[in-house]
């Protein structure tokens, strides 16, 4: 019998361009398999509105591992160097514990609304 608790969950991503920011909607787990969805899309927001504030919504992400964290981090990163945020949202209770866990949790900016 399949456990569908353990079963990874399908990862999808949808994009809000607004006047001030963009915001991308992670969906499912940010696992090493889906890293790569993450970072194109925040690689089209660069090509499409150029560096600006960004908002990644975390409230859907029920599993993250640490390829996941380390190109939330990577991004963070690079987006400051240009002047602008990245921004946590509404991290779900799991992904802020892995967040927590990774001991990079200070280096975000996250909000809980």
């Amino acid at each position: 019998m399949v456990d569908i608790a353990a079963a990874p969950r399908r990862f999808w991503i949808n994009t809000y361009h607004g006047a001030d920011e963009v915001m991308v909607g992670a969906h499912g787990d940010l696992d090493v398999s889906s890293v790569p969805q993450l970072e194109e899309a925040l690689r089209r927001v660069i090509e499409t509105d150029g560096y600006r504030d960004t908002i990644v919504d975390l409230a859907d992400v029920q599993v993250i591992d640490v390829s996941g964290i380390s190109v939330l981090f990577t991004w963070s990163q690079t987006l400051r160097a240009h002047g602008v945020d990245l921004v946590l949202s509404v991290p779900s209770p799991s992904a802020l514990v892995a967040l927590r866990g990774s001991g990079l949790y200070e280096m975000f900016t996250i909000t809980r609304t």
